[in-house]
C-alpha cells in the first residue's frame, strides 16, 4: 500500500514538472514533494530488518533544493552483503533515481526563481525618490537568506559573460574559503611573478570579499590578502584574527571603515567589491604604501570605483577625487552617488543616503530572473556549478 501511495506520489509530480517553468507552480511542486517525502519516509521503515538502516540513510532531510534521496549506498550495501533486492525495494529504489535527478535539476531552477525574485519601489517627488524604510526592513528575511548557491550562479553568470568578451576574471564564491588560498600557493609560477584572485564568502550570513595576491619568493610562494568587509562587522573579526596567524600571508590589509550602514546588502557590497577589484591594477602597492602598521587603510585611499556603494554621507563627503570621471557613463562619484541617492519616507529630520545598492540589486535580480527562467534544468545546475563548455553547458559528474 505504501509503494502504491508512492508511485502515486511521483505521478503526481511528474504531472507538474511536465507543466511549463514558472515561478507561480513552486507552491505545487513543494507541496508534491512534500508528500513524496513523507511517504518515502513511511516506507523506508518498513522494509526488511537487513536493509532497513541503508534504506533511511538513503532518504535525508536536507533542504528541499539541495535534498539527495541517493539509491547508490543502498544498491552497494546490498550488493557488498550478498543482499537480494526484492521487486518491491527495486522499484522503490527506481522512484529515488527520479526524484535525485528532479531535486538536483528543476528543483534547483525553481529555488533560484525564488531567490531573484526581489524589488523594492521607490517613489520619484520633487524632493527626490522616496522608499519606505518599513518595506526595506521587511526585505531583511530575503538578504538574510540569501544562499551561497546563488551567490555563485551570479558571479558564474558574470564570469560567462566576460569569458564571451575574451575577459578572464578569477573570481571564486565559496563558504570555504580555505581551498581557493591552497590552491593559490600550489598553483605555478615563475619566479618574480604573481596572480591575483578575488574570493566573495560569508560567515554567520554576512558575505565580504578579499583580494588575494600569490607571489613567488625565494623562501616559496606567498600570500598578500586584503579584506573588504563593508559593515566592518564583528563575525569578520575571527577570520582576520586567524588569517594574521599564518606565515605565509606576509602582508594582510583591512579596511578600517564602514561604507555599509542598512545592515541587509551586504551579499551586493562583497559582490560588487569582487567586480570592481578586478579592474583596479597595482592595489597592493597602494594598500602597502598607505595602510598603518596593523595594515589597516582607509577607504579615502580607495579610487572611486571602490567608494561608489559607500550609504554613509560623512564618509562619503571626506573622500578625495569626487569629480573624476570613473564609470563608462563618464560619471564622477558625486554625479554617481547623486543619481543612486535618496530619502526615507516620513523620517524627520530628512536625512540624504546612496542606495546604489539597492539600485544593483534589483538590477542583478531582474537579469538572473531572466537567465534563469532561459535556461533548461541541466543548464541551470551548470551554472550553479561554473561548468561551461563553449556557449552552452554540461552537466557535472
Amino acid at each position: 500500500m505504501l509503494l502504491e501511495q508512492l508511485q502515486q506520489s511521483m505521478k503526481n509530480l511528474r504531472t507538474i514538472i511536465a507543466l511549463p517553468a514558472a515561478r507561480h507552480r513552486n507552491a505545487e511542486l513543494s507541496e508534491a514533494l512534500t508528500e513524496f517525502r513523507i511517504c518515502a519516509f513511511m516506507y523506508a521503515r518498513t522494509v526488511r530488518k537487513e536493509v532497513k538502516p541503508v534504506f533511511a540513510m538513503a532518504v535525508t532531510e536536507k533542504p528541499l533544493y539541495l535534498c539527495c534521496f541517493k539509491s547508490q549506498p543502498a544498491r552497494q550495501y546490498c550488493h557488498d552483503n550478498h543482499l537480494n533486492l526484492t521487486a518491491e525495494e527495486t522499484d522503490f529504489l527506481k522512484l529515488l533515481d527520479e526524484l535525485d535527478y528532479y531535486v538536483q535539476h528543476t528543483g534547483l531552477k525553481n529555488k533560484l526563481l525564488d531567490d531573484f525574485s526581489f524589488s523594492i519601489e521607490f517613489t520619484e517627488t520633487s524632493e527626490g525618490r522616496l522608499i519606505s524604510k518599513t518595506k526595506l526592513e521587511q526585505s531583511k528575511a530575503w538578504f538574510d537568506n540569501f544562499a551561497m548557491i546563488t551567490m555563485q550562479c551570479v558571479v558564474n553568470h558574470k564570469k560567462r559573460q566576460l569569458a564571451a568578451r575574451g575577459i578572464n576574471w578569477d573570481v571564486e564564491a565559496t563558504e570555504e574559503i580555505g581551498k581557493p588560498l591552497n590552491e593559490l600557493l600550489t598553483c605555478d609560477l615563475q619566479f618574480g611573478t604573481h596572480r591575483r584572485k578575488q574570493i566573495i564568502s560569508v560567515i554567520l550570513q554576512h558575505y565580504f570579499c578579499i583580494d588575494v595576491e600569490v607571489w613567488q619568493s625565494d623562501n616559496g610562494k606567498k600570500l598578500k590578502v586584503a579584506v573588504f568587509d563593508a559593515a566592518k562587522h564583528s563575525k569578520t573579526t575571527g577570520f582576520i584574527a586567524s588569517l594574521r596567524k599564518f606565515p605565509v600571508i606576509s602582508h594582510l590589509h583591512v579596511m578600517a571603515d564602514a561604507q555599509q550602514s542598512d545592515k541587509i546588502t551586504c551579499p551586493f557590497f562583497a559582490l560588487d567589491y569582487a567586480k570592481q577589484l578586478r579592474k583596479v591594477d597595482g592595489l597592493f602597492a597602494l594598500l602597502e604604501k598607505h595602510s598603518d602598521k596593523e595594515g589597516n587603510f582607509s577607504a579615502e585611499i580607495l579610487p572611486p570605483r571602490l567608494c561608489k556603494n559607500t550609504q554613509f554621507f560623512p564618509l562619503l563627503e571626506k573622500l578625495p577625487n569626487q569629480d573624476v570621471p570613473f564609470n563608462k557613463k563618464g560619471e564622477s562619484l558625486r554625479q554617481y552617488v547623486s543619481r543612486h541617492g535618496g530619502f526615507f519616507s516620513g523620517e524627520q529630520p530628512s536625512v540624504r543616503r546612496n542606495f546604489a545598492t539597492l539600485d544593483k540589486t534589483q538590477s542583478i535580480c531582474s537579469e538572473m530572473l531572466a537567465t534563469i527562467e532561459s535556461l533548461a534544468a541541466d543548464e541551470v545546475v551548470a551554472l550553479s556549478k561554473g561548468v561551461a563548455s563553449g556557449n552552452g553547458f554540461r552537466t557535472q559528474t
